[in-house]
């Protein structure tokens, strides 16, 4: 029998969602296809039309999982003057070790993941972007790397969370989660003292009396210590444009999943909101997607009955893509989400315009392909 798109969709979403659930709660191992399949009210053997192996689903699910928390931590830090203090109130909290399963993947899951190799490049992939969004999201001290500082802070959280989930002494386990936060803040603590008493210690942050939101985009506040050190990834333009592009579609994810779209699909329906029927051609060069890319993603989205594909009558070699009536029911959802990202970037809304034209500027370069860049989508 075959199910709508929706349908499908929606089942998917139920089949990750506990899953996600149970890996965290149980472990990998300790969950089985039958049991995740059981929780989402399906069948077992209805898992197969919907991925390809168990470590298909754990890595899913830990995407989900950490997309999840990336966005929780996000909205933690934009909404506190002490986004340091702010995050290991909630990452270190009674609360995050007592319900593993609501919690971060990684202390959940990392023993487990390093006996996998076939999952350690998706786990390792959501290291990285952890460490690159408190790298650029948190106070650090001079004098050192603030790659070098987001590593360390995220290792002991996720260190500690593993030791005080682990251990059967509930004062230990406490005391464990209160002294790996108390550590992590006693060097702020120490130049915010020093801040006070007007002393140029070294040891100081590199953000007193700094508005936030400078200390968030300057990278000013480094160069000192930068100049006696080797480059760094952290340090350079391309991995900004990695870790912006990562957050870019953390941020989208949980305001499409409901939508039954993924990312790149929402670009091509918007293409389409803005202007249609287009060719093939024109959306994947408007969108820098090679034909190899955007020809399973529309054919993808036509059998979702969101768009059609036609040859044109002028010329049969070009495909014509146009939304259909359901494409077009949801163009009011559609541009909520746009809405709601610009409010969640806290850029102003000039300086937005800005970064949007200098992007494109970088994306595609005079000359490059011939297609203008003043027709961006927000």
């Amino acid at each position: 029998m075959r199910y709508s798109p929706g349908l499908t969709a929606a089942r998917y979403q139920t089949i990750l969602e506990e899953a996600s659930r149970l890996f965290r709660a149980k472990g990998i191992a300790g969950a089985s296809i039958a049991e995740v399949m059981k929780a989402a009210g399906l069948t077992h053997g209805a898992f197969y039309a919907h991925f390809d192996s168990k470590d298909a689903l754990a890595c899913a699910s830990i995407g989900r999982a950490m997309d999840e928390l990336a966005l929780k931590l996000e909205q933690t830090i934009a909404g506190s003057d002490t986004p340091k203090e702010a995050v290991l109130a909630l990452y270190l909290s009674k609360q995050h070790r007592d319900h593993p399963e609501a919690g971060c993947a990684m202390p959940a899951l990392a023993v487990e993941v390093a006996r996998e190799p076939g999952m350690r490049r998706a786990f390792t992939r959501r290291v990285v972007e952890m460490i690159a969004s408190f790298r650029s999201s948190l106070p650090w001290q001079r004098g050192r790397s603030r790659e070098d500082q987001a590593i360390s802070f995220v290792a002991t959280m996720v260190g500690a969370m593993v030791l005080a989930r682990a251990v059967d002494d509930q004062p230990l386990s406490d005391r464990i989660l209160r002294a790996a936060r108390d550590g992590l803040l006693e060097p702020d603590r120490h130049g915010r003292s020093a801040g006070r008493q007007g002393a140029a210690m070294p040891g100081s942050l590199d953000v007193a009396e700094s508005p936030r939101s400078e200390m968030l985009l300057s990278s000013a506040l480094d160069s000192d210590a930068l100049q006696d050190v080797a480059p760094q990834a952290g340090n350079q333009l391309s991995f900004a444009l990695y870790s912006a592009s990562n957050r870019m579609i953390r941020l989208h994810k949980p305001l499409l999943d409901p939508l039954g779209l993924t990312f790149p699909q929402y670009l091509v329906r918007l293409e389409l909101l803005n202007d249609a029927p287009r060719s093939v051609g024109d959306l994947g060069a408007r969108l820098a997607m090679d034909t190899g890319t955007i020809t399973p993603l529309l054919k993808r989205l036509e059998a979702l009955g969101k768009v059609t594909r036609t040859r044109a009558r002028d010329d049969e070699r070009r495909v014509l893509v146009a939304l259909t009536d359901a494409g077009e029911a949801l163009r009011e959802a559609l541009w909520a989400v746009t809405g709601k990202i610009r409010a969640t970037c806290q850029i102003p809304g000039e300086r937005q315009e800005a970064l949007r034209d200098t992007l494109g500027a970088l994306a595609r370069p005079i000359g490059d392909d011939g297609v203008s860049g003043d027709q961006g989508v927000a």
